[in-house]
């Protein structure tokens, strides 16, 4: 009567130990990398069970058909695990209940410890299951944050003085600038963005040329707000209004002598980003904009430019969002202005490099 009553707690015990948790998914996360932090893989050193937990979360979860690419909020069912205690029991019977010691060779053991690894897992002694606090999990996933955002940009300007018809072509000199933004988030998927920032710009005349340049060098200011969200697992949409400093070539009193003058414009843009690669810790992806800038005045003179398209190839990291984050991205813009005196085409080149850090 003993015995029986024995094996009934030990089942008991391991029924109430191996009961299934739930997950929230957070940004970055894998299905491995979920099996690896159940497992409590915090020094990089990988538990031999992790593929086997991953099939089990898979199993546990039909819905989930790619288990690197989870969505971000998603609840998933997390197969129990036994503790280290439970462990230690399960994987010796009690005094008992074992009659004889057992004469099966090691190297049948071994064999049959490969045969079933999920069995074997089971056996092995296993940290607790990390839960997460779900206030923890909903901040942790989409944090107010702020960015910092230094940047280079090329820009050649090709300008026609409609007064004289004289053309002037001109090459900028390496812009350099920073931005500092700050993202207040709405919700698990969109976030509140504004922006200030700076370029030091200077032109260049090219070698060949029959006029010259007075003024070569200024700042550019910017200022922006926006909204920013995530329409899929793979679709981003940004809706931002500016205020841009625009160069502008303009003629002086003296014939074939010009300067470059700011000139401050509004702009409204709608860009659409595309995170067509998903590697483990990272994605690259194509970013679309368009962009019209309202009219500026400087000095009673009107310039205006109209629809201007934009490109972008970007690279960020996906290291959660409770760490620092990068991101790279590569712009294409051609831009145009014009007034009563002068029509300006440029191409510009684009390179920022972001850092993100959540609050």
């Amino acid at each position: 009567m003993k015995k029986y009553f024995l094996l009934l707690l030990l089942c008991l015990h391991s029924s109430l130990t191996l009961a299934d948790t739930t997950y929230v998914v957070r940004r970055g996360d894998t299905v491995l990398k979920i099996a690896d932090r159940q497992l409590g893989d915090t020094t990089g050193a990988k538990d031999p069970r992790r593929y086997a937990l991953a099939r089990q979360i898979l199993a546990k979860n039909p819905d989930v058909k790619d288990g690197n690419a989870l969505t971000i909020g998603q609840t998933l069912v997390i197969p129990g695990m036994p503790t280290k205690e439970a462990a230690a029991v399960t994987a010796a019977p009690p005094a008992t209940v074992a009659q004889a010691p057992t004469t099966e060779p090691a190297e049948k053991a071994v064999v049959a410890e490969a045969a079933h690894p999920v069995a074997a897992a089971s056996a092995e002694a296993a940290p607790p299951v990390h839960q997460e606090h779900s206030t923890s999990v909903a901040h942790g996933q989409h944090p107010d944050f702020w960015t910092l955002q230094p940047r280079v940009q090329m820009v050649d300007f090709h300008t026609k003085d409609r007064t004289t018809h004289e053309k002037v072509e001109l090459h900028s000199q390496l812009f350099t600038g920073l931005g500092l933004g700050y993202g207040w988030a709405l919700g698990d998927h969109s976030h509140l963005l504004f922006e200030v920032g700076a370029n030091y710009a200077g032109v260049k005349a090219t070698s060949h040329h029959d006029y010259s340049i007075q003024k070569k060098e200024l700042w550019l200011k910017n200022f922006s707000f926006g909204y920013e969200t995530r329409l899929t697992h793979s679709l981003h949409l940004h809706v931002v209004a500016q205020l841009n400093d625009y160069l502008i070539l303009v003629p002086t009193s003296v014939a074939s002598v010009y300067a470059v003058r700011s000139v401050q414009m509004p702009v409204a843009e709608v860009a659409l980003g595309w995170s067509f690669l998903h590697m483990s810790s990272s994605v690259l992806g194509l970013g679309a904009a368009a962009e019209y800038v309202f009219p500026g005045k400087d000095a009673g003179v009107k310039y205006k430019t109209g629809f201007e398209p934009a490109a972008t190839l970007y690279w960020q990291s996906e290291n959660g969002a409770d760490q620092v984050n990068y991101r790279v991205d590569v712009r294409y813009q051609p831009t145009a202005q014009k007034s009563d005196f002068i029509d300006q085409h440029g191409t510009g080149y684009g390179l920022r490099l972001g850092f993100v850090f959540p609050l």
